[in-house]
């Protein structure tokens, strides 16, 4: 996908931001970049591209064939990836020269300082210092830092993410293959703080697009609870992070002194480990501005989730969720679409329902449903073949989306939990 860009027909508008730099030209494009200049997100007439810090980059686009829309996600390869880099960049350098010799139609937001487009041209520079070759270099440094992140949840698509863990410590359940690659570990204090050096020196100013910390791997708090505490007092003493009893003025003056904050501490929990740990223990970690959780509850059938060589039961995950939420904490409860095909379609749909409406969520929670993604070599699609499992159609899926969706009845109608489709395919980091 390539844009025209024409300095002297084309109305371009730059907005220079304190987290970002945006540019849009004509209405029909839109280029984000980081204060780093790395290109972070893009809009081109209804195409719409996300790249990571490993340098891959998705296309996301919606197509109709007989009258139905559909939406088509695909990552593009090496030769079309340094096509679409090297286009974004040279288009950035026009822009760029026709500023510095006053050509062209562009347009800066209202009431800005009088030194705005030294500000301008300033960022446009350090997006400049950049190109594919420097952002595939980018991307060695990162890996060197990083295993590879393999998933979050879609409302921390913009976080930190800290990996005081890597791996899976169950690494079993037969549809999840993210952390195959890699065995469990618990990094001790030294390797955390090295670790957050590292990720600070990696993002520079690009730390600012940043909302939020989120623990990684799959799993943080399994690490045992002294530990984990250390762990949190060790971010909250290297970030500055909003705790829940700053308000009102408080709060604006705690702002003013931190122009640089998140928001919260985020991260995932299985239900077995979490079903261990008592409500006064969750509300330690609240205190140190745990959030919320991530729970992957996938089903509310224990047939189904025993199927799946998940570690625990529904009744474990509902405890768990209740005791978070005794504690102060909210939490995202996932949920798999199409998980189990047609013989387990009913059972998913009813027991899921019964689970989730005895966990009394409420605003601030997420209800995740999140379509089952799978391959030939998956444990999960092996098995299901073998005993001839029929995979669910789109329209079942659809079907199954909207019949859950029906059956949930939360105890505050008026401050409900949102709920949302989480598309693990749109994800990148």
């Amino acid at each position: 996908m390539r844009f025209q860009l024409s300095i002297k027909r084309d109305k371009i508008f730059i907005n220079v931001r304190t987290h970002a730099i945006s540019i849009t030209l004509n209405t029909f494009t839109v280029l984000t970049f980081d204060k780093e200049g790395r290109l972070i997100w893009a809009y081109l007439d209804g195409y719409t591209f996300r790249r990571s810090f490993d340098n891959r980059v998705i296309e996301k686009y919606r197509g109709s064939e007989n009258g139905q829309r559909y939406r088509i996600r695909k990552e593009l390869d090496e030769k079309e990836k340094r096509i679409f880099l090297d286009n974004v960049y040279s288009g950035i350098r026009l822009i760029y020269e026709a500023i510095k010799k006053g050509e062209g139609n562009i347009n800066f937001p209202h009431n800005v300082s009088s030194n705005y487009i030294e500000e301008v041209e300033k960022a446009l520079s350090k997006v400049l210092t950049l190109n594919y070759d420097k952002l595939e270099k980018e991307k060695r440094k990162f890996l060197s830092i990083y295993k590879p992140v393999s998933i979050l949840p879609p409302d921390q698509y913009l976080t930190l993410v800290l990996q005081v863990t890597e791996g899976c410590w169950w690494n079993r359940c037969t549809f999840c293959d993210f952390y195959r690659d890699r065995k469990f570990k618990v990094k001790n204090d030294e390797e955390i703080i090295k670790h957050i050096k590292e990720v600070r020196e990696f993002l520079g100013e690009g730390i600012w697009l940043r909302k939020s910390i989120f623990l990684a791997d799959a799993n943080a708090l399994a690490i045992p609870e002294e530990r984990f505490l250390k762990v949190l007092d060790i971010v909250n003493q290297e970030f500055p992070i909003i705790s829940e009893d700053l308000e009102g003025p408080d709060l604006s003056k705690w702002k003013s002194e931190h122009p640089l904050h998140f928001s919260g501490i985020y991260s995932f929990l299985d239900g077995f480990i979490g079903g261990r740990r008592s409500t006064e223990y969750y509300r330690e970690l609240k205190r140190r501005n745990l959030k919320r959780v991530y729970v992957g509850l996938e089903s509310g059938s224990n047939k189904l989730l025993n199927f799946l060589q998940k570690p625990n039961n529904a009744e474990e995950a509902l405890e768990v969720v209740r005791t978070i939420k005794e504690a102060g904490i909210n939490v995202g409860v996932i949920v798999m679409i199409g998980i189990g095909g047609e013989d387990y379609f009913e059972e998913h749909v009813k027991e899921t329902v019964k689970v989730i409406n005895s966990m009394r969520l409420g605003k601030g929670d997420f209800i995740y449903l999140s379509e089952f993604v799978g391959h030939p070599e998956l444990e999960y699609s092996i098995d299901a073949s073998k005993l001839e499992i029929k995979a669910l159609s789109q329209d079942r899926i659809v079907e199954q989306i909207d019949s859950i969706r029906r059956g949930l009845d939360f105890t505050d109608p008026e401050n409900p939990p949102k709920i949302t489709i989480y598309d693990i395919m749109e994800f990148i980091y």
